[in-house]
């Protein structure tokens, strides 16, 4: 692999954890020339990241050839939520094991639980639960749902009681109980259909002083 490749493959890897941690607000234009200065390096491994980024749904092309990342209106939530379902219908469908899903983390059973570490326990169960299934294709889906999802994810404080459905989904999901996981499965996931627009709107609207701090330190 050429110096270069390498280059873009750090890129790529730095900004997709940065857009699905939060830490580049949603739907904001990317300054291509600013990326490579912070990161020392020639506009092309940037443009090159940003390209492959475009093609996992969490940067999108602007007119006149720019970039930006990723945006959602309710509906696009309403949508990425409702396909999240659809993939774990599927995966229900022909899973025969869930053990892949291993023991949900200590932290859930804390009465107290801090955002940051529900956020990844919810994103590590989704994950997990794509490796269940026999089809690989399932789980290429599903962890790309994930990561498209978790910037929304991340603002779901909107809802309550988070970490208390999180582990009574992981437990279900682990007595490999199929007609008991699929209610949970969607009552989870209609919940935050019927909030959708609440969820965007804390997505799309961080404080400006949050804003600020998370660019300066990409």
């Amino acid at each position: 692999m050429s110096p270069e490749a390498v280059t873009a493959e750090r890129i790529y890897r730095d900004l997709h954890r940065s857009i699905i941690n939060g830490e580049l607000p949603l739907g904001r234009q990317i300054i291509v020339h600013g990326l490579a200065e912070q990161f020392g390096v020639s506009i092309s491994p940037v443009r090159d990241a940003l390209n492959r980024l475009v093609g996992t749904g969490l940067v999108e092309n602007q007119a006149g050839g720019g970039f930006s990342t990723i945006g959602f209106t309710a509906t696009d939530a309403r949508a990425l939520y409702s396909w999240q379902l659809d993939i774990v219908r599927s995966i229900l469908n022909v899973c025969e094991d869930y053990r892949a899903l291993g023991q949900p983390p200590t932290e859930l059973n804390r009465e107290w639980l801090e955002a940051v570490v529900l956020d990844d326990a919810t994103l590590l169960f989704f994950r997990r639960f794509a490796e269940c299934s026999p089809n690989p294709e399932h789980t290429r889906a599903l962890s790309s749902t994930c990561d498209r999802l978790h910037p929304l994810r991340k603002n779901e404080d909107v809802l309550s009681v988070r970490g208390v459905e999180l582990l009574a989904l992981w437990q279900t999901a682990l007595n490999d109980r199929r007609g008991n996981t699929l209610r949970a499965m969607s009552k989870y996931h209609r919940r935050r259909i019927r909030r959708a627009e609440m969820i965007v709107q804390k997505a799309m609207n961080p404080p400006v002083n949050l804003i600020s701090s998370r660019i300066e330190n990409l």
